[in-house]
């Protein structure tokens, strides 16, 4: 079980100890690189003596990153990667990460081909080392996304379904990995495919509490599913649950939705839908047409949008 850096930063902020629970390789860094993204300061003040030299250059890289800073973001990145491969401390999982943030970098710079090179060297160098590693996940999506972006959809849906349900990933890289999959089904038109994946990534995303993330992807599940539902559909997670690799030569799921589903999904999101303000809310439209196909009132209080207001007047 690897560190969630989130528990660490929750105790920094209620002030309990945390010195005893960062005892793995990386966990000064991997905590250090979410606080600064938080900006807390006196908790990055207090992990920085912890890192080592190629450590904290990867904390200033990012740094840099998030101040659009792109020629620093380059320059840290590479003294890094020199540090990290220095022989009486060298760090290969370090390593493969710099190269997977290279890989990353350079996709921004649109040198694309070495981006892909330094993509695949840093997913199969972790999978070597230590697969399901967190950073392995990110350098697995990463992968597939490059694939993705260049209309790799096969190779881009082999990452993804490499990455099982199962483990030895995090359920949050799963989660992540379902609802990029479920994307790509959406545009070569596999819907059941689509409506599968993006099942298990709404409840993966509940499951480790990224409650935003889960929301987007249950409204994105029921906008894909509100026009095939049918009474005598199997239950989302019996699909789930029944899944097996498609034959090229076999015949293409037709996508059904079942309507227990339908309501548990629309109930879930209404209690975890935390604001409802904005002039443009296609999200909420979602919503009250899944209130409408329920037979239920749609609750508008809170809610901005005009258009949606009128429907209701």
């Amino acid at each position: 079980m690897y560190l969630d850096p989130r528990s660490i930063i929750h105790s920094w902020l209620n002030n309990e100890s945390i010195e005893s629970r960062l005892s793995g390789p990386h966990d000064y860094l991997r905590v250090a690189e979410s606080a600064l993204s938080e900006d807390i300061q006196d908790l990055i003040e207090y992990l920085v003596p912890n890192l080592s030299t190629a450590e904290n250059e990867i904390l200033n890289f990012r740094r840099a990153q998030l101040g659009n800073d792109a020629e620093a973001a380059q320059t840290h990145l590479a003294n890094a990667l020199t540090y990290s491969r220095n022989s009486s401390s060298r760090d290969h999982i370090l390593e493969a990460r710099i190269r997977m943030e290279w890989g990353v970098l350079r996709s921004t710079l649109d040198e694309n081909e070495i981006a892909g090179t330094d993509l695949k060297w840093a997913m199969e160098r972790f999978s070597a080392l230590e697969e399901g590693h967190p950073w392995h996940g990110i350098a697995c999506l990463n992968m597939a996304e490059w694939h993705r972006a260049r209309n790799e959809w096969g190779m881009s849906l082999a990452i993804h379904s490499s990455i099982s349900r199962h483990g030895p990933h995090q359920i949050e890289t799963i989660a992540m990995s379902r609802r990029m999959a479920a994307d790509i089904y959406v545009e070569i038109g596999q819907m059941m495919n689509a409506l599968r994946n993006m099942w298990i990534s709404f409840h993966g995303f509940q499951h480790t509490g990224l409650m935003d993330l889960a929301v987007e992807s249950g409204l994105q599940w029921l906008d894909l599913g509100l026009a095939f539902v049918e009474s005598s559909a199997p239950l989302m997670d019996t699909v789930v649950e029944n899944s097996t690799p498609r034959s090229h030569q076999e015949k293409i799921t037709e996508p059904v939705v079942n309507l227990s589903d339908v309501k548990s999904a629309y109930n879930w999101i209404c209690d975890n839908l935390e604001n409802r303000s904005g002039l443009n809310r296609p999200d909420l439209h979602v919503l009250a047409d899944t209130a409408d196909m329920l037979g239920v009132e749609f609750n508008t209080d809170g809610i901005q949008d005009q258009e949606l207001l009128k429907r209701y007047q």
